[in-house]
């Protein structure tokens, strides 16, 4: 008897292929998850530490504590870099959808 064994071997960079199949061209990889690059335009980064102090406030203002904030933060911030200046941001649980966040 004879037997045949086809080895597959995908060559693709699995962050690749994430991104392929979430539609996302415009990403980076940081500590194993997908990254929107819009973090690293200098229009990010100019209003990054003033947008991270607002969102945390309106958090603390929420009253919302505990497991699943990390959405609400996010949330937050997609609207005001949005509304304020423009910039679409992605959370990390768009990016990355196939991990739980709490």
């Amino acid at each position: 008897m004879l037997l045949a064994v086809i080895v597959y071997r995908n060559s693709q960079d699995p962050f690749k292929r994430m991104a392929r199949l979430q539609g996302v061209n415009n990403y980076y990889v940081n500590g194993g998850e997908l990254k929107d690059r819009v973090e690293l335009t200098p229009e990010y980064k100019r209003v990054e530490v003033e947008v991270d102090r607002e969102v945390q406030k309106e958090v603390d203002d929420s009253g919302i504590t505990g497991l699943g904030t990390c959405h609400l933060y996010w949330k937050i911030k997609k609207r005001i870099l949005r509304e304020r200046y423009g910039i679409d941001w992605r959370s990390p649980s768009e990016m990355n959808p196939w991990t739980i966040y709490d």
